[in-house]
């Protein structure tokens, strides 16, 4: 179990990730929806804010992606080296018996 127990806490850590992006988004769209209404003198520095934001989610979008793809070949890594050990473990097995 202990070997599982690090890509655990990257899915947790990733989760918290998109969970934050997903508040950001939100509060993207709630901007959108009230700069809709808004005069023009407060209408521009709304739309800059809202950029900024939006550019801050698309950093830490890019972010998940990075850590889920590291995450993904950390897994394949272990297995490979997982499927190694075992046909090791075989051929040396296979060995003995013909030994004897």
């Amino acid at each position: 179990m202990s070997e599982h127990a690090p890509n655990v806490f990257e899915l947790d850590k990733i989760h918290v990730e998109l969970l934050q992006t997903s508040l950001s988004v939100s509060q993207i769209r709630s901007d959108l929806l009230d700069a809709d209404t808004s005069p023009l003198k407060s209408y521009l520095p709304k739309m800059r804010s809202i950029w900024l934001t939006f550019s801050q989610c698309e950093e830490e979008i890019e972010k998940i992606q990075r850590s889920i793809l590291l995450s993904v070949e950390s897994e394949n890594r272990r297995k490979l080296a997982q499927d190694i050990s075992l046909n090791s473990a075989k051929g040396a097995r296979s060995r003995n018996t013909q030994d004897v």
